[in-house]
């Protein structure tokens, strides 16, 4: 398994979804938001994952990220995220989920420092 240890954690192996409850339960994440995209939603595999949730099948999923996110983009997840009572978010798919889930976070994070 090759594991990225950066700012965040990317597991990268066949197989790599059996990581997901580990890594929520070591963040203490009960009930993250799932980034993904409309590619991964048509190709099934949201419903593949739901078993390796901690939440399982009742995992909450931001599934509209375009290709290329955009502001309006990233704040629909972080409105979606509060109103789910989300405490952390998972991406799925490549770099456009994961580069919304990370500035998604970061901006519910400031928000809630600042203002």
């Amino acid at each position: 398994m090759a594991l990225i240890p950066y700012l965040i954690s990317v597991h990268f192996e066949f197989g790599a979804v059996s990581w997901l409850r580990e890594e929520s339960r070591r963040l203490q994440m009960i009930l993250p938001l799932l980034v993904t995209d409309p590619g991964i939603v048509a190709a099934g595999l949201m419903a593949a994952i739901s078993e390796h949730l901690p939440m399982g099948a009742g995992a909450h999923s931001f599934e509209g990220t375009p290709a290329h996110p955009t502001a309006a983009a990233v704040r629909a997840a972080v409105r979606q995220f509060r109103t789910k009572d989300g405490n952390g978010f998972l991406a799925l798919g490549g770099g456009s989920p994961i580069d919304r889930a990370e500035v998604a976070d970061n901006r519910r994070r400031y928000e809630e420092s600042y203002g």
